[in-house]
Protein backbone atom coordinates (compact mmCIF):
# COMPACT_ATOMS: atom_id res chain seq x y z
CA UNK A 1 0.00 0.00 0.00
CA UNK A 2 1.43 3.39 -1.00
CA UNK A 3 1.84 6.40 1.26
CA UNK A 4 -0.88 8.15 -0.75
CA UNK A 5 -3.34 5.37 0.03
CA UNK A 6 -2.34 5.42 3.70
CA UNK A 7 -2.96 9.17 3.85
CA UNK A 8 -6.32 8.75 2.10
CA UNK A 9 -7.40 6.05 4.56
CA UNK A 10 -6.25 8.19 7.52
CA UNK A 11 -8.30 11.16 6.27
CA UNK A 12 -11.37 8.96 5.75
CA UNK A 13 -11.01 7.44 9.22
CA UNK A 14 -10.52 10.93 10.64
CA UNK A 15 -13.78 12.13 9.08
CA UNK A 16 -15.60 9.03 10.31
CA UNK A 17 -14.30 9.62 13.84
CA UNK A 18 -15.23 13.31 13.65
CA UNK A 19 -18.76 12.37 12.57
CA UNK A 20 -18.93 9.88 15.44
CA UNK A 21 -17.85 12.58 17.95
CA UNK A 22 -20.35 15.02 16.42
CA UNK A 23 -23.22 12.54 16.87
CA UNK A 24 -22.12 11.61 20.40
CA UNK A 25 -21.97 15.27 21.42
CA UNK A 26 -25.49 15.81 20.11
CA UNK A 27 -26.69 12.81 22.10
CA UNK A 28 -24.95 14.13 25.22
CA UNK A 29 -26.57 17.55 24.82
CA UNK A 30 -30.09 16.19 24.43
CA UNK A 31 -29.62 13.86 27.41
CA UNK A 32 -28.44 16.70 29.67
CA UNK A 33 -31.25 18.95 30.90
CA UNK A 34 -28.80 21.61 32.03
CA UNK A 35 -27.19 21.82 28.60
CA UNK A 36 -30.63 21.99 26.97
CA UNK A 37 -31.56 24.90 29.21
CA UNK A 38 -28.39 26.83 28.41
CA UNK A 39 -28.39 26.14 24.67
CA UNK A 40 -32.10 26.53 23.95
CA UNK A 41 -34.17 27.94 26.81
CA UNK A 42 -31.67 30.66 27.76
CA UNK A 43 -31.19 32.25 24.29
CA UNK A 44 -34.83 31.70 23.34
CA UNK A 45 -36.40 32.92 26.59
CA UNK A 46 -34.10 35.64 27.90
CA UNK A 47 -34.50 38.05 24.94
CA UNK A 48 -38.29 37.74 25.21
CA UNK A 49 -38.18 38.27 28.98
CA UNK A 50 -35.92 41.33 28.81
CA UNK A 51 -37.91 42.83 25.93
CA UNK A 52 -41.19 42.39 27.80
CA UNK A 53 -39.71 44.01 30.91
CA UNK A 54 -38.72 47.12 28.94
CA UNK A 55 -41.90 47.24 26.86
CA UNK A 56 -43.10 49.95 26.44
CA UNK A 57 -39.63 51.40 26.18
CA UNK A 58 -40.52 54.91 27.36
CA UNK A 59 -42.82 55.34 30.39
CA UNK A 60 -45.54 57.92 29.78
CA UNK A 61 -47.93 59.83 32.06
CA UNK A 62 -45.99 59.16 35.24
CA UNK A 63 -48.27 60.24 38.11
CA UNK A 64 -46.99 63.24 40.07
CA UNK A 65 -48.39 65.62 42.67
CA UNK A 66 -48.12 69.42 42.65
CA UNK A 67 -47.88 71.59 45.75
CA UNK A 68 -49.03 75.01 44.49
CA UNK A 69 -48.18 77.36 47.32
CA UNK A 70 -48.75 80.38 45.06
CA UNK A 71 -52.20 79.54 43.69
CA UNK A 72 -52.11 82.35 41.17
CA UNK A 73 -52.84 82.65 37.47
CA UNK A 74 -49.22 82.07 36.46
CA UNK A 75 -48.72 79.11 38.79
CA UNK A 76 -51.86 77.46 37.44
CA UNK A 77 -50.60 78.05 33.91
CA UNK A 78 -47.35 76.35 34.86
CA UNK A 79 -49.28 73.36 36.24
CA UNK A 80 -51.39 73.11 33.07
CA UNK A 81 -48.26 73.11 30.93
CA UNK A 82 -46.73 70.43 33.16
CA UNK A 83 -49.84 68.25 32.90
CA UNK A 84 -49.79 68.67 29.11
CA UNK A 85 -46.41 66.98 28.71
CA UNK A 86 -46.35 63.33 27.58
CA UNK A 87 -43.90 62.40 30.34
CA UNK A 88 -45.98 63.16 33.46
CA UNK A 89 -49.57 63.45 34.58
CA UNK A 90 -50.67 65.62 37.49
CA UNK A 91 -52.98 63.38 39.51
CA UNK A 92 -53.15 65.40 42.72
CA UNK A 93 -52.79 68.94 44.02
CA UNK A 94 -51.49 68.43 47.55
CA UNK A 95 -52.04 71.04 50.24
CA UNK A 96 -48.58 70.55 51.76
CA UNK A 97 -45.48 68.36 51.66
CA UNK A 98 -46.79 65.91 54.27
CA UNK A 99 -49.83 65.13 52.13
CA UNK A 100 -47.66 64.66 49.05
CA UNK A 101 -45.26 62.37 50.95
CA UNK A 102 -48.20 60.25 52.08
CA UNK A 103 -49.25 59.79 48.44
CA UNK A 104 -45.71 58.91 47.51
CA UNK A 105 -45.46 56.38 50.32
CA UNK A 106 -48.55 54.61 48.94
CA UNK A 107 -46.98 54.62 45.44
CA UNK A 108 -49.87 56.73 44.12
CA UNK A 109 -47.31 59.20 42.76
CA UNK A 110 -43.62 59.02 41.81
CA UNK A 111 -42.68 62.68 41.94
CA UNK A 112 -43.52 65.95 43.68
CA UNK A 113 -43.33 69.47 42.19
CA UNK A 114 -43.46 72.32 44.68
CA UNK A 115 -44.12 75.88 43.49
CA UNK A 116 -42.86 78.73 45.68
CA UNK A 117 -45.35 81.01 47.48
CA UNK A 118 -44.00 84.14 45.79
CA UNK A 119 -44.01 82.58 42.31
CA UNK A 120 -46.10 85.21 40.51
CA UNK A 121 -44.90 88.14 42.64
CA UNK A 122 -41.25 87.45 41.84
CA UNK A 123 -42.01 87.03 38.14
CA UNK A 124 -43.76 90.40 38.08
CA UNK A 125 -40.70 91.91 39.77
CA UNK A 126 -38.43 90.25 37.17
CA UNK A 127 -36.83 88.21 39.92
CA UNK A 128 -35.82 84.57 39.77
CA UNK A 129 -38.43 82.10 41.02
CA UNK A 130 -38.00 78.66 42.49
CA UNK A 131 -39.73 75.42 41.48
CA UNK A 132 -38.55 72.38 43.44
CA UNK A 133 -38.77 68.84 42.10
CA UNK A 134 -38.60 65.66 44.17
CA UNK A 135 -38.33 62.25 42.46
CA UNK A 136 -38.24 58.60 43.38
CA UNK A 137 -34.66 57.45 42.78
CA UNK A 138 -35.28 53.69 42.72
CA UNK A 139 -36.34 54.01 39.06
CA UNK A 140 -33.96 55.96 36.85
CA UNK A 141 -36.48 55.94 34.01
CA UNK A 142 -39.07 57.69 36.18
CA UNK A 143 -36.49 60.15 37.45
CA UNK A 144 -35.32 60.88 33.90
CA UNK A 145 -38.83 61.53 32.58
CA UNK A 146 -39.98 63.67 35.49
CA UNK A 147 -36.79 65.73 35.32
CA UNK A 148 -37.15 66.09 31.55
CA UNK A 149 -40.76 67.23 31.90
CA UNK A 150 -39.82 69.81 34.55
CA UNK A 151 -36.90 71.12 32.50
CA UNK A 152 -38.90 71.39 29.27
CA UNK A 153 -41.87 73.06 30.94
CA UNK A 154 -39.62 75.56 32.71
CA UNK A 155 -37.97 76.49 29.40
CA UNK A 156 -41.35 76.82 27.67
CA UNK A 157 -42.77 78.82 30.59
CA UNK A 158 -39.83 81.24 30.43
CA UNK A 159 -40.70 81.94 26.79
CA UNK A 160 -44.36 82.37 27.74
CA UNK A 161 -43.48 84.94 30.42
CA UNK A 162 -41.25 86.85 28.02
CA UNK A 163 -44.01 86.94 25.41
CA UNK A 164 -46.46 88.32 27.99
CA UNK A 165 -43.99 91.11 28.68
CA UNK A 166 -44.09 92.27 25.04
CA UNK A 167 -47.70 93.41 24.47
CA UNK A 168 -48.54 94.50 20.94
CA UNK A 169 -45.52 92.80 19.37
CA UNK A 170 -45.97 90.88 16.15
CA UNK A 171 -45.38 87.11 15.94
CA UNK A 172 -42.05 87.69 14.17
CA UNK A 173 -40.95 90.21 16.80
CA UNK A 174 -41.88 87.78 19.58
CA UNK A 175 -39.94 85.01 17.86
CA UNK A 176 -36.82 87.18 17.44
CA UNK A 177 -36.97 88.49 21.02
CA UNK A 178 -37.81 85.30 22.85
CA UNK A 179 -36.05 82.70 20.71
CA UNK A 180 -33.67 84.28 18.20
CA UNK A 181 -31.97 80.93 17.56
CA UNK A 182 -34.26 77.95 17.15
CA UNK A 183 -32.88 74.55 18.05
CA UNK A 184 -34.21 71.09 17.36
CA UNK A 185 -33.07 68.02 19.29
CA UNK A 186 -33.05 64.81 17.25
CA UNK A 187 -32.11 61.58 19.00
CA UNK A 188 -30.09 59.74 16.37
CA UNK A 189 -30.54 55.95 16.05
CA UNK A 190 -32.98 55.95 18.98
CA UNK A 191 -35.73 58.40 18.07
CA UNK A 192 -38.09 57.28 20.83
CA UNK A 193 -35.37 57.52 23.47
CA UNK A 194 -36.28 54.00 24.53
CA UNK A 195 -34.28 52.06 27.08
CA UNK A 196 -34.70 48.72 25.30
CA UNK A 197 -33.39 50.11 22.00
CA UNK A 198 -30.37 51.38 23.93
CA UNK A 199 -29.50 48.33 26.05
CA UNK A 200 -31.00 45.30 24.27
CA UNK A 201 -28.40 44.98 21.44
CA UNK A 202 -25.64 44.37 23.98
CA UNK A 203 -27.78 41.98 25.99
CA UNK A 204 -28.71 39.96 22.88
CA UNK A 205 -25.07 39.47 21.89
CA UNK A 206 -23.96 38.62 25.41
CA UNK A 207 -26.75 36.04 25.83
CA UNK A 208 -25.42 34.09 22.84
CA UNK A 209 -21.85 34.06 24.17
CA UNK A 210 -22.80 33.17 27.72
CA UNK A 211 -25.20 30.41 26.67
CA UNK A 212 -22.49 28.73 24.59
CA UNK A 213 -19.83 29.04 27.29
CA UNK A 214 -22.20 27.82 30.00
CA UNK A 215 -23.25 24.77 27.98
CA UNK A 216 -19.69 23.86 26.98
CA UNK A 217 -18.46 24.31 30.54
CA UNK A 218 -21.35 22.29 31.96
CA UNK A 219 -20.72 19.38 29.60
CA UNK A 220 -16.98 19.54 30.34
CA UNK A 221 -17.66 19.39 34.08
CA UNK A 222 -20.02 16.46 33.54
CA UNK A 223 -17.39 14.59 31.53
CA UNK A 224 -14.80 15.11 34.26
CA UNK A 225 -17.24 13.90 36.92
CA UNK A 226 -18.01 10.73 34.97
CA UNK A 227 -14.41 10.00 34.01
CA UNK A 228 -12.40 8.11 36.61
CA UNK A 229 -9.27 10.15 35.85
CA UNK A 230 -11.24 13.41 35.33
CA UNK A 231 -10.36 13.80 31.66
CA UNK A 232 -12.25 16.06 29.24
CA UNK A 233 -12.71 13.26 26.70
CA UNK A 234 -13.71 9.61 27.14
CA UNK A 235 -11.22 6.79 26.79
CA UNK A 236 -12.30 5.89 23.27
CA UNK A 237 -9.92 5.41 20.36
CA UNK A 238 -12.16 7.59 18.15
CA UNK A 239 -11.25 10.54 20.39
CA UNK A 240 -7.48 9.96 20.02
CA UNK A 241 -7.05 12.85 17.59
CA UNK A 242 -7.04 16.49 18.61
CA UNK A 243 -8.42 18.00 15.40
CA UNK A 244 -11.24 15.48 15.11
CA UNK A 245 -12.24 16.25 18.72
CA UNK A 246 -12.14 20.01 18.14
CA UNK A 247 -14.08 19.93 14.89
CA UNK A 248 -16.54 17.29 16.10
CA UNK A 249 -17.42 19.26 19.23
CA UNK A 250 -17.48 22.71 17.57
CA UNK A 251 -19.63 21.47 14.66
CA UNK A 252 -22.11 20.24 17.24
CA UNK A 253 -22.49 23.64 18.92
CA UNK A 254 -22.25 25.72 15.75
CA UNK A 255 -25.65 24.92 14.12
CA UNK A 256 -27.42 25.34 17.46
CA UNK A 257 -25.76 28.75 17.92
CA UNK A 258 -26.71 29.78 14.37
CA UNK A 259 -30.39 28.97 14.98
CA UNK A 260 -30.53 30.74 18.35
CA UNK A 261 -28.62 33.73 16.90
CA UNK A 262 -31.18 34.05 14.10
CA UNK A 263 -33.95 34.05 16.69
CA UNK A 264 -32.14 36.51 18.95
CA UNK A 265 -30.78 38.91 16.32
CA UNK A 266 -33.54 38.86 13.70
CA UNK A 267 -36.84 37.55 15.05
CA UNK A 268 -36.90 39.20 18.50
CA UNK A 269 -36.08 42.74 17.23
CA UNK A 270 -38.80 42.30 14.62
CA UNK A 271 -41.37 41.19 17.21
CA UNK A 272 -40.72 44.17 19.50
CA UNK A 273 -40.03 46.72 16.73
CA UNK A 274 -36.49 47.46 17.83
CA UNK A 275 -34.26 49.42 15.49
CA UNK A 276 -32.94 46.91 12.96
CA UNK A 277 -31.01 48.42 10.07
CA UNK A 278 -28.54 45.63 9.21
CA UNK A 279 -28.93 43.46 6.12
CA UNK A 280 -29.28 39.82 7.08
CA UNK A 281 -26.25 38.82 4.96
CA UNK A 282 -24.03 41.44 6.62
CA UNK A 283 -25.31 40.28 9.99
CA UNK A 284 -24.50 36.64 9.16
CA UNK A 285 -20.98 37.52 8.00
CA UNK A 286 -20.36 39.50 11.19
CA UNK A 287 -21.81 36.90 13.57
CA UNK A 288 -19.89 33.96 12.07
CA UNK A 289 -16.52 34.69 13.74
CA UNK A 290 -18.28 35.73 16.94
CA UNK A 291 -19.98 32.33 17.26
CA UNK A 292 -16.76 30.47 16.44
CA UNK A 293 -14.69 32.58 18.86
CA UNK A 294 -17.25 31.99 21.65
CA UNK A 295 -17.21 28.23 21.04
CA UNK A 296 -13.41 27.98 21.04
CA UNK A 297 -13.14 30.26 24.09
CA UNK A 298 -15.58 27.98 25.92
CA UNK A 299 -13.56 24.93 24.90
CA UNK A 300 -10.36 26.62 26.06
CA UNK A 301 -11.79 27.52 29.46
CA UNK A 302 -13.22 24.02 29.80
CA UNK A 303 -9.67 22.94 30.60
CA UNK A 304 -10.12 24.78 33.91
CA UNK A 305 -13.56 23.33 34.68
CA UNK A 306 -13.55 20.69 37.42
CA UNK A 307 -17.28 20.29 38.03
CA UNK A 308 -20.75 21.13 36.73
CA UNK A 309 -21.27 23.98 39.18
CA UNK A 310 -18.18 26.05 38.34
CA UNK A 311 -19.46 27.47 35.00
CA UNK A 312 -22.53 28.89 36.73
CA UNK A 313 -20.41 30.59 39.38
CA UNK A 314 -17.91 32.11 36.94
CA UNK A 315 -19.74 32.85 33.67
CA UNK A 316 -22.94 34.21 35.21
CA UNK A 317 -20.89 36.44 37.52
CA UNK A 318 -19.01 37.81 34.48
CA UNK A 319 -22.16 38.81 32.58
CA UNK A 320 -22.73 42.16 34.29
CA UNK A 321 -19.06 43.31 34.12
CA UNK A 322 -18.93 42.38 30.43
CA UNK A 323 -21.99 44.51 29.68
CA UNK A 324 -20.44 47.50 31.46
CA UNK A 325 -17.06 46.94 29.77
CA UNK A 326 -18.60 46.62 26.30
CA UNK A 327 -18.84 50.39 25.86
CA UNK A 328 -22.62 50.74 25.48
CA UNK A 329 -23.50 51.75 29.04
CA UNK A 330 -20.29 53.72 29.65
CA UNK A 331 -18.15 55.48 27.00
CA UNK A 332 -15.39 53.19 25.75
CA UNK A 333 -12.87 56.04 25.80
CA UNK A 334 -13.60 56.65 29.50
CA UNK A 335 -12.76 53.06 30.47
CA UNK A 336 -9.20 52.67 31.86
CA UNK A 337 -6.69 50.97 29.51
CA UNK A 338 -6.31 47.96 31.78
CA UNK A 339 -10.02 47.19 31.68
CA UNK A 340 -10.16 47.86 27.95
CA UNK A 341 -7.50 45.18 27.52
CA UNK A 342 -9.39 42.81 29.79
CA UNK A 343 -12.65 43.41 27.88
CA UNK A 344 -10.94 42.69 24.56
CA UNK A 345 -10.23 39.13 25.72
CA UNK A 346 -13.92 38.30 25.28
CA UNK A 347 -15.63 38.04 21.87
CA UNK A 348 -18.68 39.87 23.23
CA UNK A 349 -16.81 43.19 23.42
CA UNK A 350 -16.03 43.72 19.69
CA UNK A 351 -19.25 41.89 18.78
CA UNK A 352 -21.43 44.27 20.81
CA UNK A 353 -19.63 47.37 19.52
CA UNK A 354 -19.82 46.19 15.92
CA UNK A 355 -23.39 44.91 16.17
CA UNK A 356 -24.65 48.22 17.59
CA UNK A 357 -23.05 50.14 14.72
CA UNK A 358 -24.20 47.63 12.13
CA UNK A 359 -27.75 47.07 13.31
CA UNK A 360 -28.68 50.23 15.22
CA UNK A 361 -26.64 52.91 13.45
CA UNK A 362 -26.89 51.68 9.86
CA UNK A 363 -23.15 51.10 9.36
CA UNK A 364 -21.95 48.95 6.48
CA UNK A 365 -19.82 45.84 6.82
CA UNK A 366 -16.80 47.89 5.75
CA UNK A 367 -17.42 50.34 8.60
CA UNK A 368 -17.20 47.56 11.20
CA UNK A 369 -14.16 45.92 9.60
CA UNK A 370 -11.93 46.55 12.69
CA UNK A 371 -14.38 44.67 14.93
CA UNK A 372 -14.75 41.90 12.35
CA UNK A 373 -10.96 41.53 12.12
CA UNK A 374 -10.75 41.46 15.91
CA UNK A 375 -13.27 38.61 16.04
CA UNK A 376 -11.39 36.57 13.43
CA UNK A 377 -8.14 37.09 15.37
CA UNK A 378 -9.88 35.88 18.52
CA UNK A 379 -11.26 32.89 16.61
CA UNK A 380 -7.75 31.89 15.50
CA UNK A 381 -6.17 32.51 18.93
CA UNK A 382 -8.83 30.58 20.85
CA UNK A 383 -8.72 27.77 18.30
CA UNK A 384 -4.99 27.45 19.04
CA UNK A 385 -5.53 27.54 22.82
CA UNK A 386 -8.39 25.00 22.56
CA UNK A 387 -6.11 22.81 20.44
CA UNK A 388 -3.43 22.98 23.15
CA UNK A 389 -5.94 22.09 25.89
CA UNK A 390 -7.37 19.10 24.04
CA UNK A 391 -3.98 18.01 22.73
CA UNK A 392 -2.86 17.76 26.34
CA UNK A 393 -5.97 15.72 27.18
CA UNK A 394 -5.49 13.37 24.21
CA UNK A 395 -1.82 12.88 25.12
CA UNK A 396 -2.69 12.05 28.74
CA UNK A 397 -5.23 9.45 27.67
CA UNK A 398 -3.00 7.87 25.02
CA UNK A 399 -0.14 7.70 27.55
CA UNK A 400 -2.44 5.94 30.01
CA UNK A 401 -3.54 3.50 27.30
CA UNK A 402 0.10 2.82 26.36
CA UNK A 403 0.98 2.20 30.01
CA UNK A 404 -1.89 -0.30 30.37
CA UNK A 405 -0.91 -2.06 27.14
CA UNK A 406 2.74 -2.31 28.27
CA UNK A 407 1.61 -3.59 31.67
CA UNK A 408 -0.58 -6.30 30.05
CA UNK A 409 2.19 -7.34 27.66
CA UNK A 410 4.70 -7.53 30.49
CA UNK A 411 2.42 -9.76 32.59
CA UNK A 412 1.60 -11.98 29.62
CA UNK A 413 5.31 -12.52 28.92
CA UNK A 414 5.94 -13.36 32.56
Amino acid sequence: MTNKENLKDAIIHGFHDMAFIWIEEFKTIFRDKGAMIFLFLLPLGYPILYSLIYNPEVPRDIPVAVIDNSRTTLSRQYCRMLDGTPEVKVVSYAANMDEAKALQAKQDIFGIIEIDRDFEKNIMRSEQVKVQLYCEMYSLLYYRNILMAGTNVTAAFNQYVQEQGLPGATEKQLSMSVSPVKSTCISMFNPAGGFATFIMPGVLVLVIQQSLMLAIGLLAGTQRDRNRNHHLIPMNRRYFGTLRVLFGKSLCFFPIAVLTSFWTMVIVPHIFNFVSMAHIIDLAVFMLPFILASIFLGMTLSGLIRGRELPMLFYVFMSIPLIFLSGISWPWTAIPPFWQGFARLFPSTPAIQGYVQLNSCGASLADVKPYLANLWIQTFCYFVTAFIVYRHQVKKITDEVDEKVDYIHTHQQN
